[in-house]
């Protein structure tokens, strides 16, 4: 399994209810295209080193399982999510970052 984990940072571009949306059809898109049987979102905690991030500051997360990294590919090239990514991108610009992983152990042994 491959542990594909989205960053966004929207800046002040979007309120609250628009992060929510973008999330929620992001996760709607990517489980129906069949590609991902598990999708997680969140929304980033501000603490206050965030004013000391080089990269940017987060404002929410996504992560979705894919079998492997083939599959990953057919899901980054799923169309409906890709032409959501270009109208989103369009409408209120934001940044991403991911990182493609073995899934983590967080049971701490």
């Amino acid at each position: 399994m491959i542990l594909h984990t989205l960053v966004f940072s929207f800046g002040d571009r979007r309120t609250p209810e628009e992060r929510d949306e973008f999330l929620a059809q992001i996760k709607e898109i990517c489980l129906g295209s069949g590609l991902t049987q598990h999708v997680a979102t969140g929304v980033h905690k501000p603490a206050t080193e965030d004013q000391y991030a080089p990269v940017f500051v987060s404002s929410a997360i996504a992560q979705l399982l894919c079998e492997n990294m083939e599959t990953l590919g057919q899901l980054s090239a799923y169309e409906p999510l890709v032409t959501f990514e270009q109208e989103q991108q369009k409408l209120k610009p934001y940044g991403v970052v991911w990182v493609n992983s073995d899934p983590l152990d967080l049971s701490g042994s």
